[in-house]
């Protein structure tokens, strides 16, 4: 009987480990980004994208070159931030994104890539990334907390 549960756990505990190492596709992290954000996955961040259109840029195709750890795509997402002219909704769905391809992709990608970025880009960026982690309504996110998980990505971030 133990082994039959300690069976079933493991079992359960490898099913788990599998959904959560399976790739996710930029449309998928759109439609996760915006349920997270505004409670429903139906838009996909679709103020976030219309705004990027209209800047010129394809985002969601941008989000998976992204995901495909393609530096210039995510220069391109980092300029948007700045330069896009996202605004309410908009800023919003960019500000999921941009944690979530932090937290997915890790320090190491998006950090350094953000530290390759003009200062002012790099104050874009981490006001969103602030937004999304809910520094200011969450105490327990602090700037020194932030700058542990995320060395790269927070550096020059100051308090």
């Amino acid at each position: 009987m133990h082994d039959t549960k300690n069976t079933i756990v493991l079992i359960i505990f490898a099913g788990l480990l599998g959904g959560c190492a399976q790739d996710i596709g930029s449309r998928q992290l759109l439609r996760t980004a915006g349920a997270g954000e505004f409670g429903s996955s139906q838009f996909a961040c679709e103020d976030t994208v219309s705004v990027a259109k209209n800047a010129g840029y394809d985002y969601e195709k941008l989000v998976s070159g992204c995901l495909k750890r393609n530096p210039a795509a995510l220069h391109s997402i980092f300029l948007l931030t700045k330069n896009a002219g996202f605004d309410a909704a908009s800023a919003q769905g960019n500000a999921a994104v941009l944690g979530m391809l932090l937290r997915r992709l890790g320090d190491d990608f998006v950090g350094r890539g953000l530290q390759k970025e003009p200062q002012d880009i790099q104050n874009a960026v981490h006001e969103n990334l602030l937004y999304d982690f809910g520094w200011g309504n969450d105490d327990s996110i602090t700037i020194p907390i932030l700058k542990e998980w995320y060395p790269r990505a927070f550096d020059t971030l100051t308090d």
